[in-house]
């Protein structure tokens, strides 16, 4: 066969590649996987299938020389294969829960709503704001048990009403699909999108209402008896002369307690000004802790393209993540980092549009599970929280020296740090469709 011929049919046979690669998606465990299997597939017929068939025969024959290839990879795996890797049977996993989310969350939102109003209170403050059951008794005036009561009820309300409106199909991939904390983070998002934030109007007018109104005269304190006067000695007449201190003795005395008086006090302050030093608790805000290490921050895979980063953050911390590029920066690499103790993520380095002259942009990436698990040691105030539930919201924070711009994508929550302009960062941000 001729090159020209050649260059043909391989033109012919990929007009079919969309096609092959969604079905190598279906038994593959892993897009690189399938990606190998269509490669794989592509270089035989090239060399095995004859020409002259009409295009849907040439389609037919693609996907079914695929599955022979499948079959045969699956009898005979490359001595190279990693341990532990995961089966094809669980390659459809993935696709069934965001089938399952994509029900549930659309039908979240008219469930949310008919509940009734003490489970919508419950869940706002539990899931949404992220109370314990305790803060939530606090402000419904219940107590304790009887929140986490109502709170498991609400719950349960929410997926029976689910499952009762769903078909048979629908039921199923909901029980098999949803992830363990999925009504926490679809609850966030429905009430981010039922609830609109404060408007800007509202601040100054509660500041001017607040000025408008004079202030309460502080309550006096409740009158209280004089304590007792303690009991008084009796000296006989006689002997009040000598019990009576000469004035050079009482002079001696009153300078030895009054210098003895001022050492004590000294102690105290001193003692009481070192244990609140050391009884500051530690930082715990994710956007300063991330500023704090911004500048510490080394490369642990040098690379330019997003795909390999984020292939090495996934073998590294087992974490599946879409990184963004950004409009006139490069990406230059990926590191991990602890901004608190005990909790790594990646953090991506992007080289902006002035080079060496300007520091790097760091970004950060976090997870609602992340944030989760190490409550006690990291964490995101409720209102960043509130405002990035929608992923086309963004949260901006001016640190002088430093701004920070945070966002949502899908479960994960990215924190740039930046010396430039983060209103202009904010546009300059590119997630692949």
């Amino acid at each position: 066969m001729s090159d020209a011929s050649q260059t043909d049919r391989r033109a012919l046979l990929l007009a079919h590649l969309d096609s092959v690669y969604a079905l190598a998606q279906a038994v593959a465990p892993d897009a690189e996987r399938a990606a190998r299997l269509v490669e794989d597939t592509y270089v035989q017929a090239l060399a095995t299938l004859p020409p002259g068939r009409p295009p849907e025969d040439d389609k037919r024959r693609l996907l079914h020389l695929m599955m022979q290839v499948h079959r045969e990879q699956a009898a005979f795996p490359e001595p190279t294969a990693e341990a532990g890797a995961e089966p094809p049977a669980k390659a459809m996993h993935a696709f069934r829960r965001r089938l399952a989310e994509e029900i549930a969350d659309s039908a979240l939102p008219a469930v949310f709503a008919a509940l009734p109003e003490a489970q919508r209170l419950i869940l706002l403050l539990c899931e949404v704001e992220d109370f314990p059951c305790s803060d939530a008794a606090f402000v419904l005036d219940l107590d304790a048990e009887a929140a986490c009561r109502r709170l498991e009820q609400a719950r349960a309300a929410v997926l029976a009403a689910l499952h009762e409106g769903a078909s048979a199909h629908e039921r199923r991939l909901m029980e098999s699909g949803l992830p363990e904390d999925w009504l926490r983070h679809a609850l966030r998002r429905t009430a981010a999108a039922a609830f609109r934030p404060a408007p800007p109007s509202l601040h100054p007018s509660i500041t001017r209402a607040a000025e408008a109104r004079p202030p309460s005269p502080p309550e006096a304190p409740p009158l209280e008896p004089p304590p007792p006067e303690p009991p008084r000695l009796s000296l006989p007449e006689e002997r009040l002369a000598d019990a009576l201190p000469r004035p050079a003795a009482f002079g001696a005395r009153l300078g030895r307690f009054a210098l003895a008086l001022l050492l004590v006090t000294a102690i105290g302050l001193i003692g009481y000004f070192a244990s609140r030093s050391f009884e500051r608790p530690a930082e715990t805000n994710a956007v300063t802790l991330s500023v704090q290490k911004a500048d510490d921050v080394s490369l642990t895979f040098r690379t330019g393209s997003p795909e390999q980063a984020e292939e090495f953050v996934q073998g590294r911390l087992g974490w599946r993540l879409t990184l963004p590029s950004i409009d006139e920066a490069t990406l230059i690499g990926v590191g991990i980092r602890e901004p608190a103790s005990g909790v790594a993520v990646p953090v991506f380095l992007y080289e902006d549009a002035g080079g060496a002259a300007t520091p790097p942009i760091a970004l950060y990436v976090y997870s609602y599970a992340l944030f989760d698990r190490y409550r006690d040691r990291i964490q995101l105030e409720p209102g960043i929280l509130r405002q990035i539930q929608e992923e086309q919201r963004f949260d901006l924070h001016d640190l002088g020296e430093r701004q920070v711009l945070v966002w949502r994508h899908r479960d994960d929550i990215y924190l740039a740090v930046t010396s430039g302009d983060a209103e202009a960062l904010r546009q300059r941000i590119v997630f692949p469709s």
